[in-house]
């Protein structure tokens, strides 16, 4: 089965997080004594990005905003939250990642005050399929 890949935001002032995550069970006795059991055997990321988009004005400008919006909103829809996975291509190290979005919600800010602004925080975490 083929996943959905992220939009591209190439060009696109972006500020990004990847965080590895681990996933460990630590069980204290009354002594002190710990015992830690680590659930998965390798590293899982997650991403955390800040996408902010403010047009120049140019009637191209305006055309990328509305498309850049739109396309990161319907793939954010179609993915239907973070029921479905999707590919991940991490500028940073040029590889493939099978992501879930973290929550069924992704806030988004648009403002149209004598300009347009695109605002949005997106948080994605690798899965194992």
């Amino acid at each position: 089965m083929s996943l959905a890949v992220f939009p591209d935001l190439t060009g696109v002032t972006t500020t990004y997080k990847r965080t590895p995550t681990f996933s460990t069970i630590v069980q204290q006795s009354e002594s002190g004594h710990e015992v830690r059991v680590a659930l998965r055997s390798s590293v899982l990321y997650r991403w955390d990005l800040t996408i902010s988009v403010l047009p120049d004005g140019t009637d191209a400008s305006l055309a990328r905003f509305g498309d850049l919006y739109h396309e990161i909103l319907n793939f954010i829809i179609a993915r239907h939250g973070k029921w479905e996975a999707f590919t991940y291509n991490d500028p940073k190290d040029s590889t493939a990642y099978t992501c879930r979005f973290v929550n069924d919600e992704q806030e988004f800010d648009t403002s149209i005050y004598g300009m347009y602004t695109l605002a949005a925080d997106i948080s994605f975490q690798q899965v194992f399929e």
